[in-house]
């Protein structure tokens, strides 16, 4: 995809855009360019007041599955991945058990389902998670190479070999069961990155965007590109480009239909940042000799995004606040227009999952006690 724009004209959103006073919001505003015969909605480095759209977001917390309960059904000894479907029952991944533990909206445990092996339905390593058609559940068993399909109630539907795609490991799928995912390829020189269209049959069938990363001999870089991709409830896709603050949203076959891009202020790595990156990544020994650790002056733009099922999107970037002694990252709202509208900040410890139904379901990482729990909220918007 060309990354050089010629720009055919421009429309401004309405009137000058009007901001809340209170909140800290600066004069600026969203503007709207048609490039390339599409258009580009460039976003200020705050949300904008639009009339008929809320700004303030809050979460409250509805449950957490995991913690002080002797039912193994309600304990993980490690959460992986969860998903969410139209019913808002919640599958969570343990890739320790090798479990898919299943719950109703209210937490209930309902069943549990799949067993280590691999053989037909067993399963090696639950990586990732995926709904599709409103009730199947879809797991990338990395360890053995392929997809695994189950009804609801875990009864295995099919099995799809993965052959040279092992790379993979975060998709969709859409209602007709062709697969979106971000393959990955690299010889000494690059790593390419390829967001492909795949059959039900997990044949190749375009690549739908795709960039280069350069690489260095003997030397590891404090930050890989989180590459990742989410369909939105009328089945366009979008993806992020991991090397700038800019979302790309496309049709199926590809056709281009609208870029977001927001102003951003780079997030400067301090000290303190190197040395936990290192720690991170080489642990009590230190960065090995020969090797060199590139940490570069900045955080990448953004870490990650959700779609929820009103086609908003939710940003989530390396900026943060430090409240009470915890790190909370920010978390950008646009609308379906792609319109930044609002913001929140969130624990860095807890990472978010799925975005549904104006609830949250999020992974939480208990650094006391080593346990790894399941909590939902209630988005609030006000």
């Amino acid at each position: 995809m060309s990354r050089n724009l010629s720009v055919i004209g421009f429309v401004l959103l309405g009137a000058a855009a009007v901001f809340l006073a209170a909140n800290g919001l600066h004069a600026q505003e969203i503007i709207i360019k048609t490039e390339n015969g599409i258009p580009v909605v460039y976003n200020p480095k705050e949300p904008v007041l639009i009339k008929g759209r809320p700004v303030k977001i809050t979460l409250k917390e509805d449950f957490t599955i995991g913690k002080d309960s002797e039912d193994a059904n309600y304990t993980f000894s490690g959460l992986q991945h969860v998903q969410v479907d139209e019913q808002e029952y919640i599958y969570a991944a343990d890739w320790k058990e090798t479990l898919i533990k299943v719950y109703d909206k209210n937490g209930k445990h309902v069943r549990s389902f799949g067993r280590k092996g691999q053989g037909p339905g067993e399963i090696g390593l639950p990586f990732y998670l995926g709904i599709f058609q409103g009730n199947k559940i879809v797991i990338n068993d990395q360890a053995n190479g392929k997809f695994i399909i189950y009804s609801r109630e875990g009864e295995l539907l099919k099995e799809i070999p993965v052959g040279k795609y092992r790379s993979i490991t975060r998709f969709k799928v859409d209602s007709e069961g062709y697969f979106y995912a971000i393959s990955r390829t690299f010889d000494q020189a690059k790593t390419i990155y390829e967001l492909k269209r795949f059959s039900p049959a997990l044949e190749p069938l375009a690549t739908l965007a795709s960039f280069e990363l350069m690489r260095t001999p003997q030397a590891v870089p404090a930050f890989s590109p989180s590459v990742f991709v989410q369909i939105t409830r009328d089945e366009n896709i979008v993806w992020l480009d991991p090397l700038k603050y800019e979302l790309t949203l496309m049709n199926r076959e590809g056709k281009a239909l609208r870029r977001i891009i927001k102003d951003f202020d780079p997030v400067k790595i301090t000290e303190a940042h190197e040395k936990r990156l290192i720690q991170q990544t080489w642990g009590d020994r230190g960065i090995r000799p020969g090797i060199s650790f590139e940490v570069p002056k900045h955080f990448p733009p953004v870490f990650t995004f959700y779609v929820d099922d009103e086609n908003r999107f939710y940003v989530r970037t390396y900026d943060y606040i430090n409240k009470e002694g915890n790190q909370l990252d920010r978390y950008d709202v646009f609308d379906p227009e792609g319109r930044y509208i609002a913001k929140f900040y969130h624990p860095r410890a807890e990472t978010i999952q799925v975005i549904r139904k104006n609830k949250v379901y999020a992974r939480v990482e208990e650094e006391v006690e080593g346990i790894d729990l399941l909590r939902k909220y209630s988005l609030i918007w006000e």
